[in-house]
């Protein structure tokens, strides 16, 4: 299962940011949870990336590179704008 994640991070100037990301709960014979916090900046993104996950049949070894592939497309969007 995979769970939406918020925290609060601060740049080296001291300025406060929300940033989003998830905690993915493994039930493999023992209670296993890996964090991927501060992913994205924008909610919808993460909460997008939380669906998809939960909704497929994901092997736990792919989930850094759906990260990954997730923010590239992110910056992507960023830069198209």
């Amino acid at each position: 299962m995979y769970k939406l994640r918020t925290d609060k991070i601060k740049d080296e100037n001291g300025s406060s940011y929300t940033v989003y990301g998830f905690d993915a709960v493994f039930a493999d014979g023992t209670e296993n949870t890996v964090t991927y916090p501060d992913i994205f900046f924008e909610r919808e993104r993460a909460e997008k990336l939380v669906k998809l996950l939960n909704e497929s049949d994901v092997d736990k070894r792919q989930i850094p590179e759906i990260v990954n592939d997730a923010v590239c497309e992110a910056c992507t969007l960023n830069i198209l704008r």
